[in-house]
């Protein structure tokens, strides 16, 4: 296992495979919390574990927030503001203790870890930056598949296809299609591939690459989700039920309520192109479903095991 934090991209190798992901604002820790109104907003001090940079940071629950602070929610801060908002939280009734008053106050700093080391439960949390921001962010998704001849294996032989490729679009904006293509690989093992080249995915922290070696369990869940989504299986009959309910995957496509699919291509090794439009409730469901167990797979947020 390899993991690194290089330029505010978590670069990470292990026996599944690999990814790089931008890290943005889950490598900042809170130091103190300035203001806060339920439901409205919460005024914090946020210091970057990897750079040991301030930052005044606002979160709010209303849209109108964001615009009364020029969409600037987060901002890098030196000595004389740190002080400012200090000095601001005490005169409003918001305790901190000396000990706590004297390091923030010599921040930033160049011994910040050390100085940070001081206080209660500071010390653990820089030791373990980096083993938070590993993925899966919460616990997975652990899927029991029932028994069946189709689903055993732990060695990876490789899917019938080359790529399976989601046109999605905004909902406000149903005109500015977009395409998530997850690649599939055979050689030297069976692997799923996801690396979104679209411009200017960096500026909204979305250039995540992902790499993920697939057992025999693995590919044939995804060739069940998928032939339920075209209504083929090479002539044999489907199974009556999904091997896992839709439900259960929803959460793992925090998207969904504000993309629509159109449709779903499926490129086969073969030379064979399957376009599925996504124009009725069951195949928009069955799309959303596959491409959540993509998603799941290659985020380590999905876990399955075959009884």
């Amino acid at each position: 296992m390899k993991a690194e934090m290089v330029r505010g991209y978590l670069y990470y190798t292990d026996e599944k495979g690999s990814y790089r992901i931008p890290v943005g604002r889950r490598s900042r820790k809170c130091l103190i919390v300035l203001d806060e109104k339920k439901e409205e907003y919460k005024r914090s001090l946020e210091i970057d574990l990897f750079t040991g940079f301030v930052y005044y940071s606002v979160d709010n629950a209303t849209s109108g927030g964001l615009s009364y602070y020029y969409d600037m929610s987060s901002k890098k801060v030196g000595h004389y503001f740190i002080h400012r908002y200090l000095r601001m939280a005490r005169s409003r009734g918001v305790e901190v203790s000396p000990e706590e008053l004297e390091v923030f106050e010599k921040l930033p700093c160049a011994d910040w870890e050390t100085e940070l080391g001081k206080l209660p439960g500071w010390k653990e949390a820089i030791e373990n930056r980096l083993q938070d921001l590993l993925l899966p962010e919460t616990e997975p998704l652990r899927i029991r598949l029932q028994e069946n001849t189709s689903i055993s294996g732990e060695q990876g032989t490789g899917l019938p296809y080359t790529s399976i490729v989601f046109v999605q679009s905004p909902a406000a904006y149903p005109a500015r299609t977009r395409e998530q293509a997850f690649l599939l690989e055979s050689t030297p093992r069976s692997t799923l591939r996801y690396r979104d080249e679209t411009i200017g995915t960096e500026f909204f922290h979305e250039d995540e690459e992902y790499e993920r070696f697939l057992s025999g369990t693995e590919e044939a869940w995804i060739r069940q989700l998928a032939d339920r989504l075209t209504g083929t299986n090479d002539g044999k009959p489907l199974p009556a039920e999904m091997p896992v309910p839709e439900e259960s995957l929803d959460a793992l496509i925090p998207q969904r309520k504000d993309f629509v699919l159109r449709e779903v291509t499926i490129r086969y090794k073969d030379g064979k192109t399957v376009t599925v439009p996504c124009d009725s409730e069951d195949r928009t469901g069955n799309a959303w479903t596959l491409q959540a167990a993509l998603r799941g797979l290659l985020r380590r947020e999905i876990e399955l095991t075959a009884d």
